[in-house]
């Protein structure tokens, strides 16, 4: 037979679609069947119909549930990408010397993360190769907030005199001190290394006092868009809704129609009971008396009457005497013929 296309299943009442498990559905009406306790051909009909009506909602809900955690997944993916190429474009700029927005990332905890991270990197730097470049001078000078050409900044000065005092020392970039001592800048050979170091694990303790407030703030952020997302708002979510709907409403009606017929059946049960327990107990008829052998029958015996004396007699001198006599017909006297 012909058959419509199957696109989701979602407004059927079948009860096995391709790709389920039949024996699950069996089990299922097993059940229905032990709890609702049908006893008529039409009773075991609704209780079929309503386990069907009831896979039929399941798998709505499933379908739904299933719709449910896609977009919630897919909306904090979206969160992450979005933080992660904010993130991306912010710290391009840092890097070209926008120390303007340092304050925006210390407002966030994958910026913190960031600034982090390069205090780290510098530390090894520094180590490594025992002397602070002027490249490396401003970079750390931007991730302070300050502006690296700002010879007159305080912190500015102290930093590049403690970066060309390092430079002295391993004789490294010698010639490009120039423009720093031209404004006055002074070597710091006043431990350079030690002061550089302290200033990087100071800047590294103070991002990480931040950072775990800074992502609980984040996880909240990111909590409320996927909780957000978990309502559905679109056409798909919206049929869902009303094919669960008419689900629900073929079951009530299943349910009514099902305990109407129970109580049909057991108010026609109560009232058999009732009219057998208001009439007398049926006991068999007597069995009718065999007449003994060589006997007459009841109908063939006669009656005799016993004549006597007080009968009046006929007007003759013979007195009457007693004689037992059969019963025949009264015979009277005729009238006299008359001539």
């Amino acid at each position: 037979a012909a058959k419509n296309a199957l696109l989701h299943g979602l407004c059927s009442l079948a009860p096995v679609l391709p790709g389920e498990d039949p024996a699950e559905f069996e089990q299922l009406l097993a059940r229905w069947i032990k709890d609702q306790q049908p006893a008529t051909e039409e009773e075991r009909n609704l209780v079929f119909n309503m386990c069907c009506a009831t896979v039929a909602m399941g798998r709505v809900r499933k379908a739904d549930a299933a719709a449910a955690s896609a977009r919630m997944r897919q909306a904090g993916e979206a969160f992450d990408a979005g933080r992660a190429q904010s993130l991306t474009e912010t710290t391009a700029l840092v890097g070209r010397g926008r120390q303007d927005l340092i304050v925006p990332l210390l407002a966030r905890a994958d910026g913190v993360r960031w600034l982090i991270a390069k205090w780290e990197e510098m530390d090894e730097q520094l180590t490594g190769s025992g002397h602070l470049c002027p490249e490396w001078r401003e970079r750390m000078l931007t991730m302070l907030g300050c502006a690296p050409g700002d010879l007159d900044d305080e912190r500015a000065r102290e930093v590049h005199g403690l970066g060309m005092a390092l430079d002295v020392a391993c004789d490294a970039h010698l010639k490009t001190h120039a423009k720093y001592t031209e404004k006055g800048i002074a070597i710091d050979a006043d431990r350079p290394m030690e002061r550089l170091r302290a200033i990087i694990a100071q800047e590294w303790e103070a991002l990480a006092s931040l950072l775990p407030e800074l992502e609980a703030e984040e996880a909240e952020q990111r909590r409320q868009v996927i909780d957000a997302a978990a309502v559905d708002v679109s056409d798909d979510g919206m049929r869902r809704h009303r094919y669960l709907q008419d689900h629900q409403r073929t079951c009530r009606q299943l349910s009514t129609a099902l305990i109407a017929c129970k109580n049909a059946r057991l108010k026609l049960y109560g009232r058999i009971l009732s009219s057998s327990e208001n009439e007398p107990a049926w006991t068999p008829p007597p069995a009718p008396e065999t007449p003994a052998r060589n006997e007459p029958k009841d109908d063939a015996t006669y009656d005799y009457v016993m004549i006597l004396d007080e009968i009046p007699s006929p007007p003759t001198s013979r007195p009457a005497s007693s004689v037992v006599i059969g019963v025949a017909p009264t015979t009277t006297e005729a009238p006299p013929r008359r001539f």
